[in-house]
């Protein structure tokens, strides 16, 4: 199921058209197809996070995949202290050119290494410096790489290929219902008899 280029965009066209379980499916089919092979995986979710996603917290996510997975890899000692010594404090943990080799080192494998990057449009919405950042830097880890985004990702390198997936009305509804009923505006427009209905319509339509 994983595409043959090295770099490949899904792009959703809306909210609500399935680009995080896309990203699952090719996961789990994957883990099915290539046993031997790392699969390592980061998904966005700018609504629901705590702290905003950095290059930083991206590399740590990949690195604690990998030390979970292979056994034979390890951190410099010098690094691992200063996360043992930081784990606590987003801003005293390492920079990311700190943890950049150790994160090649883990991912240079003689086995293949798939990475998903779900909704990469979740990560820093609106800061457009940090998102070209992020693009820029994914293509030089070497790995095969897909990403789901609802923009275009201008991927400056490699081969890249991408397709677009769409959702039926009946999916947007109920991804945007979703949303509203767990949200404070959804409270809101529930205590008007059928506003949040009519929102929600309007939404879609």
């Amino acid at each position: 199921m994983f595409p043959p280029k090295a770099l490949f965009l899904i792009q959703a066209t809306a909210a609500g058209a399935g680009k995080t379980i896309m990203s699952s499916i090719i996961i789990d089919d994957l883990r099915q197809t290539c046993p031997k092979a790392s699969i390592l995986y980061i998904f966005h979710q700018s609504a629901a996070a705590q702290r905003p996603q950095t290059l930083q917290l991206c590399a740590l996510a990949l690195l604690r995949q990998v030390l979970g997975k292979d056994p034979k890899f390890t951190v410099p000692n010098e690094l691992l202290r200063v996360l043992v010594l930081n784990h606590d404090s987003v801003e005293r943990l390492p920079p990311y050119q700190l943890l950049r080799p150790s994160l090649m080192q883990a991912i240079q494998q003689p086995d293949l290494v798939y990475l998903v990057i779900d909704a990469l449009d979740e990560y820093h919405v609106g800061d457009v410096a940090a998102q070209t950042e992020l693009v820029q830097e994914l293509p030089t880890l070497g790995v095969k790489l897909l990403v789901t985004s609802r923009f275009q990702v201008p991927f400056k390198q490699g081969n890249a290929g991408s397709c677009k997936m769409s959702a039926f009305p009946d999916d947007v509804r109920a991804f945007i219902t979703q949303r509203m009923e767990n949200s404070y505006l959804g409270e809101i427009l529930s205590r008007s008899d059928g506003l949040l209905h009519e929102v929600r319509n309007a939404a879609v339509d």
